[in-house]
């Protein structure tokens, strides 16, 4: 849960809120939908070129299926990388504020 304090915009100006984390999910769900748009961009090219050369159209349709789960994975691979970061900065400000806490009070 995020705490709501008049003190979150002083947080942000001085670098102790994370606006990282937030930007990484838009980008995932914006990257997601390109790679799939792409996909089926690329399967209604083939499907189209079947007409002319279907060799070639069956051999890239057979490339092109399996390769948008795999971009997906490993997008969201990635993309879960560069989340671990702040998450284990924000599991070290939790252990922080306790330490803080318990010391204090």
């Amino acid at each position: 849960m995020r705490r709501h304090k008049s003190s979150d915009l002083g947080d942000y100006f001085a670098f102790r809120s994370m606006i990282t984390p937030f930007m990484i999910r838009v980008l995932y769900v914006l990257g997601s939908l390109l790679i799939l748009g792409i996909g089926i961009y690329e399967i209604g090219n083939q499907i189209r070129r079947l007409h002319t050369s279907p060799d070639v159209a069956v051999v890239s349709l057979l490339l092109i299926l399996p390769s948008i789960p795999i971009a997906l994975v490993l997008f969201r691979m990635a993309c879960e990388f560069l989340i671990l970061f702040f998450r284990i900065h924000e599991s070290l400000e939790a252990v922080r504020r306790n330490t803080e806490a318990s010391t204090n009070g």
